[in-house]
Order: C-alpha cells, then structure tokens, then sequence
C-alpha cells in the first residue's frame, strides 16, 4: 500500500507545499462554483418558476445527508486517524481502517438513503412546508428526493476516497470531481429538460454522481496502488477512533447547512420566490468564498493533522494562523467587489426571461446581507478543522448548537421585520458568533495563535480592498455613462471592467502595504505554474 511519504505527485508538508496545494483547491472551487453557477443558470431558464422551487427543496436534504456523513465524519473525520498511523509508521494499519470504513459507509448509507426515500413525504412536509408551497408542488418535491437520493450513497463513498487521496496530499483528482459532475447536469439540462423536465435533471443527478463522486475517485485511489476492499471489521481501532470523532463533527461541520434549510424554510412563508433569491444569493458568494475558505482548508487540514500527531505546537500554530490569514486576505476584496458590483453581477448571470427586474432588485437587496457572514463563513472552515486536527471535535459541537439556537430565536423574528432581508440576516449572523467563539477558545487552547499578525492583515486587508471597492464603483459609473444599454456586451462591460479595476487597485495596495500574504500568493502561484 501507499504511504503517505511514498506517492507520486504528493504535495510538499510546508507552507510553500501547502500554498501550492491550495492554489489549486482554490482555482478548482472557483471552476466548480462557476460551472454550478452556469449549471442554475440553465436551470432558471429552462424550468418553469414553481417547479424549479420544488427541485432546489427536494435537493436540500439530500444533499444535507452528503455533508453531514461525507463532509464529516468519512473525510474530516477520516484525515486525522489515517495520517496518524502513517505518521507512527503503520500504513497497514491505516489501509484496514480505510476499508473498514469502507465496509461500514457501504452499511450505513445504504439504510440512511433507504430510509430518506421511504419518508420523502415527510421530509418534504419538513423543509417546503410553507404556506407558498401548494399540493403540487409537495407531491413533485417528495417524487424529486426518492430519485436523488441514490446519489448520495456513491458521493459518500466518493468522499472517504477523496479523505483518503487529501490525507496522501494528492489533491488534484477530488478538485476536479466537483466540476466533473456540474458538467454532467450541464448537459443533461441542455439535452433532456425539454422532455423529461425536473425528472430527468433530477436523474442526472445521479448519474453525475457516479462520474466525478465516486468513479473518478477510485480510479484516481486505484492508480496509487490502494485496494478498495470492503469489509465489515466493526472492531477495528482506526475505525472506533473514526466514529468517536465522528459523531460530533457530523453536527459541528453541518451547522451551516443546518443554518441554511432552516432559513430557506422560513423564506417559503415570505414568497413563492424566497428559495430561489436566497439561492442564488449563496451561490454568487459562494463564488469566491467557498473557495477560499474550502480551497484552503481542504489543502491545510493534512498538515495540521500531521503537526498534531508529531507534537509540534508552535508549527501547529503559525499553520493555523497562515490559513486564516490567507483567507482573510483573498476573501475580504471579494466581497468588496460582489457588494459594490451587485447589481451588474446578478444582471449579467441571472436576468432574463425567467428571472425579472424585480427579481434583479430583490437579489441585490439580500447580497448585501449575505456578504455579512461571508469572510466568517470562510474562516470557520479553517478554525474549525484546526480542533478537528486536534482530535477534539466537541468544542465546535457545542459552540454549534449554541449557533443553531440562535438562528432558531432570531431568524423568525428578523423575517418578520424584514421579510427575505430578515432571512439574510439570519444567514449572516451566526457564522460571526461562530468564529468569534472559535477564535476564543483555539486561542486559549494553543497558547495564542499569532493574534498580532492576523489583526495586521485585517486592517491591512481591509484599507486596501476599500480602495479598492471605490475604485470598482468610479469604473462602474463611467462605464453606465458611456455605455448604456441592456444587451451581452453591455452587461459584460458593466461587471468586467470594474472588476479588473478594483483587483488592479487591490494588488497594488497590497504591494505598497507590503501584506505578507500577497508575496505568498504570488510565489504560490508560480511554483503553481511551474508543475503544471
């Protein structure tokens, strides 16, 4: 078997390496969360108004299963205890666990996914139960969930692969799963939405899965030499590990999801259209968010796992403290630039037949508040892997709760005064408290986490991407002078030019700032440029 010293194409242990690594994680999930974009777009226009609402609901919980069991417990929860063993020189051991974990996914989400198609009427009762939704759409929604679940069982396998291909820093072919799948609904939307309707797409879905969840990731698993070998060993010590940090990385990695179908239920008392503007709210700041903060934690977490397993505080704290610098440093001028350039941003993407003027206004009123818990949502991923790393998976459980509590106390109440920017509100609120209590406790925890040097890229950061954000919004308003109208080019321009203005303006103030994190960046890249 592999180790994780020993395999071809392996990324480097130091920041250099882990730059490197997150340079592609980062491009990868932006490609990933463009292709989805572009993916919805299609979707918007070719699905008639109520019925794509019933499809973005059946989705949900579904895809609320994936994260809670891919994305917790069979890869965050997996990296620690595989890299562990090979750490002490045990490879044997780490590749029965793997397998062990294998057999025990193939187990257990199978009777999870069963169990998810039997009470589809239920679940759909749960989530879209609200007064907008009629019968119709609630019998689409449930018939929407039995075909998508499926999906899951091979995502889920899909991601102990993908922990298992991180855990050896070969992070390439889990990058490139993601886009593989949008690819996938790309086409069927384009080949089968005028015949099947959400039906097909819905079956897409499954066969997307199989392609960039789970196929590729064997393939990729395989080519290193690893045998995938399912076995039910309930006993094995790497997997006893595995589930006790399991069980509250589940919750701990799921509170924002939990947040978010909490909030999209509580849009589907405002409007028939509240799913669909939330929506596409998270997935235009998810473009740049979700892949700075994942991008860096997915190419950080292997290392700080290895650091913990080595006893090596003080290394272990300055990677901490890099990771969340350089998501404070990327995500920050993003945000900027998606705020001041809303509204051009959502008319270039999104207006058309299908999505109105007034559909345009009511977006840009609830980005606006979304952007709010952007930079937080980013670098929780960070902080929250850091204890994960350290084999403590219950401080963020219980700050978790104490977050979801707070959602289910306010998001009523600020919907009820606000309506959809209330529920916008109560997105961005609690990845804030999140961090805050994160940052407090890891902070205590480590002995300090170079506090000083995150404050100095804030402020930094900050000046730099206000300049910035002014300099988006003169271009903005020369090019409307200069260039009005409602057609492509237009559009084009009004979002493009801007934007090109704005990050011009930011790389230089980060160079006359000299902020650490551009030089990294830059060298990161180039090493980046180099392999490929």
């Amino acid at each position: 078997m592999p180790s994780n010293h020993e395999t071809e194409g392996a990324e480097e242990r130091g920041p250099e390496g882990v730059a490197s690594a997150a340079v592609l994680m980062m491009v990868a999930i932006l490609v990933s969360a463009l292709t989805g974009l572009a993916r919805d777009m299609l979707y918007a226009r070719h699905f008639e108004e109520a019925r794509y609402s019933a499809f973005v609901m059946a989705f949900s919980v579904p895809d609320f299963v994936y994260i809670l069991l891919a994305g917790g417990a069979l890869r965050t929860g997996f990296v620690p205890v595989f890299t562990g063993f090979c750490e002490r020189g045990a490879p044997e051991q780490a590749w029965r666990t793997f397998n062990a974990c294998l057999g025990a996914l193939l187990l257990v989400g199978g009777i999870i996914i069963g169990l998810g198609m039997l009470l589809a009427p239920q679940l759909t009762r749960l989530v879209a139960g609200g007064e907008e939704f009629t019968p119709d759409q609630m019998t689409l929604c449930a018939k929407l969930m039995r075909i998508m679940f499926p999906a899951q069982l091979f995502f889920l396998i899909g991601g102990l692969l993908m922990g298992a291909l991180n855990a050896l820093r070969h992070f390439f072919w889990p990058a490139i799963g993601p886009i593989v799948y949008n690819l996938v609904l790309i086409v069927g939307v384009i080949s089968l939405a005028r015949i099947y309707d959400v039906t097909g797409q819905a079956a897409t879905v499954v066969v997307g899965a199989i392609l960039g969840g789970f196929a590729l990731q064997a393939w990729a698993l395989r080519r290193r030499g690893a045998s995938l070998r399912p076995q039910m060993r309930f006993r094995d010590e790497g997997l006893r590990q595995i589930v006790a940090l399991a069980l509250p990385i589940i919750f701990g990695l799921a509170v924002p999801q939990i947040n978010r179908i909490i909030i999209m239920r509580l849009s589907t008392d405002v409007s028939l259209t509240g799913p669909r503007i939330l929506y596409f709210a998270d997935r235009i700041v998810s473009l740049t968010v979700r892949a700075f903060g994942g991008g860096m934690a997915i190419a950080l977490y292997p290392t700080l796992a290895a650091l913990s397993a080595a006893a090596k505080p003080e290394e272990f704290r300055r990677g901490v403290s890099f990771g969340v610098r350089s998501v404070l440093f990327l995500s920050i001028p993003s945000i900027v630039l998606i705020v001041v350039l809303r509204e051009p941003i959502v008319r270039l993407l999104l207006e058309g037949r299908e999505f109105t003027a007034a559909d345009t206004a009511s977006l840009c009123s609830v980005l606006v508040w979304y952007s709010i818990g952007a930079v937080p949502f980013a670098a929780q991923a960070i902080l929250a892997r850091a204890f994960y790393a350290m084999r403590d998976a219950k401080t963020p459980l219980y700050i978790g709760i104490l977050v979801v509590i707070a959602t289910l106390v306010f998001g009523p109440l600020l919907r009820q005064a606000f309506r959809l920017e209330g529920c916008a509100m109560a997105w961005s609120l609690p990845p804030l408290l999140y961090v805050i209590l994160l940052l407090s406790v890891l902070s205590k925890r480590c002995g300090g986490i170079q506090g000083g040097r995150m404050a100095l890229t804030l402020g930094k950061t900050a000046l730099a991407s206000a300049l910035a954000g002014l300099a988006a919004w003169g271009v903005l308003a020369l090019v409307e002078r200069l260039y009005a109208g409602a057609g492509l080019t237009a559009k084009l321009l009004h979002a493009v030019a801007p934007a090109a203005a704005g990050v011009s303006l930011f790389i230089l103030m980060g160079w006359m700032l000299r902020i650490e994190e551009l030089r990294l960046a830059r060298e990161a890249l180039r090493r980046r440029l180099r392999r490929a």
